[in-house]
């Protein structure tokens, strides 16, 4: 009996830090089914992500020091609560970035590598915390505070605020938040997942034929601007 080549390759194992971002709609699930349509290798994804958790507070807990320790990752997504990374720089300094360095530190030591998620400014931007803000505003703001440590730290940015920024401005009748304004749709999910099989995989998923249930054509979209996205981005 003869095993395919992809049957035959180790799983792509994954570490998902984060919270109800990563969770909801189960982003690492549509990653493994655009990676199974594609007939890519296995991904294989586990997931620490209590529902509005900091870095900080993924750092405390120590629990996902314990399973880098316990099993060997390839990539670790960290992902911050959905408004902390736009305050302001200085506040960043104490309260998330020697967080983001530990974090990748212990990755490091593991052998593997971080990533960074990039998010979405929620729809009418952060207005607990910065009144009359707006959704570009917010979202140059977490774009700065993400880019920020991943130069300092040389670690790649997953780009999918800038994806759903330009899905915003080329195809607004796709919904990518839930009716809170701050949750992703299934459609906003996809849209991550596509970026990140991109991003772990180096391809993209255009015309791959998992859809998560949405309509082709917008499926299609989704899968389009998600490719043009990580192709032109600059990494910091």
């Amino acid at each position: 009996m003869v095993l395919c080549a992809c049957a035959a390759r180790p799983p792509l194992r994954t570490l998902w830090v984060g919270n109800s971002y990563t969770y909801e709609n189960d982003l690492p699930s549509m990653v493994a089914q655009l990676a199974a349509a594609d007939g890519a290798r296995r991904f294989d994804p586990v997931q620490e992500c209590p529902g509005g958790f900091t870095l900080k507070q993924h750092w405390d807990s120590g629990a996902d020091t314990q399973l880098l320790a316990g099993s060997h990752f390839e990539w670790m997504v960290l992902q911050d609560q959905s408004q902390e990374p736009s305050f302001d720089l200085s506040v960043l300094e104490t309260d998330l970035y020697p967080y983001v360095t530990q974090l990748d530190g212990a990755a490091r030591d593991a052998g593997t590598q971080s990533i960074l998620f990039l998010t979405w400014g929620r729809q009418k931007g952060d207005l607990e915390n910065v009144p009359g803000d707006t959704y570009d505003a917010m979202q140059d703001r977490l774009i700065r505070g993400y880019e920020t440590i991943a130069a300092r730290l040389h670690v790649p940015v997953a780009p999918v605020g800038i994806a759903w920024r330009t899905t915003l401005q080329q195809q607004p009748s796709i919904g990518l938040y839930q009716s809170d304004g701050s949750h992703p749709s299934a459609a906003g999910t996809y849209l991550a997942a596509c970026v990140f099989f991109q991003m772990l995989y180096g391809k993209s998923a255009v015309g791959n034929a998992f859809t998560a249930g949405l309509e082709a054509g917008t499926a299609g979209a989704l899968q389009q601007i998600a490719a043009g996205t990580v192709s032109s981005y600059r990494q910091p």
